[in-house]
């Protein structure tokens, strides 16, 4: 077990996530995505492709804080506020995708 490892729960406990950052690896971009999400607000994980760690976490906390405030995000809808002055979709992952991606999360 890592210090990530470690460090999870404790960071779910306090902020009701924690962000896993995937460096880019040969043609692949690099990703983001949350864990802890929906346990502790009912709302589900995102995952961000191909933004720089920072922007990634950025966003990630937000879309956490929005939905522990009760905000809703469907699929194939904008939502504003989260990238300056542009619209983000939410899309569905097909689940063929869940183990390969998102380890930690499962």
């Amino acid at each position: 077990m890592d210090d990530t490892d470690r460090k999870t729960p404790e960071y779910i406990d306090k902020f009701g996530c924690s962000v896993m950052h995937i460096a880019a690896e040969d043609d692949l971009p690099p990703f983001s995505y949350s864990v802890g999400i929906q346990r502790t607000s009912g709302a589900p994980e995102v995952v961000l492709i191909g933004l720089q760690r920072e922007l990634a976490h950025s966003v990630i906390n937000q879309y956490n804080d929005r939905v522990r405030a009760g905000e809703k995000f469907l699929p194939g809808q904008g939502y504003a506020g989260f990238l300056g002055g542009f619209d983000v979709i939410f899309k569905k992952v097909d689940t063929a995708y869940y183990d390969e991606y998102f380890g930690v999360a499962l």
